[in-house]
């Protein structure tokens, strides 16, 4: 919601066409994500991935696998891959990510 809110009272200055939140797209393959928020400025697709989990804290219970936000990424590459090749995508998160993850 805070994005939303923030590309709204931005859309003129950074150039924002259309938002959306909550969109969910289906792989030709038929699976299924939803997108946090979307946004379309200077004609390239912008998708952003909102995420509030203690990354820091999932990382030590866990250190043997990938990093905590390694599924997200992975999300989100895979859903930037479907806009194309100007399609961008960030990962917006409330606690702090670790070295890695970053």
């Amino acid at each position: 919601m805070h994005i939303t809110r923030v590309l709204t009272r931005c859309a003129e200055e950074l150039g924002v066409q259309e938002h959306a939140r909550g969109l969910v797209v289906e792989s030709v393959k038929g699976a299924r994500n939803e997108i946090d928020v979307a946004f379309l400025a200077h004609n390239r697709l912008f998708l952003v991935e909102c995420k509030t989990k203690r990354f820091l804290e999932a990382r030590a219970a866990h250190p043997a696998a990938d990093g905590p936000g390694a599924e997200s990424l992975y999300k989100l590459d895979s859903l930037t891959a479907l806009g194309g090749l100007n399609t961008r995508g960030a990962l917006v998160s409330y606690q702090p990510l670790g070295k890695w993850d970053r």
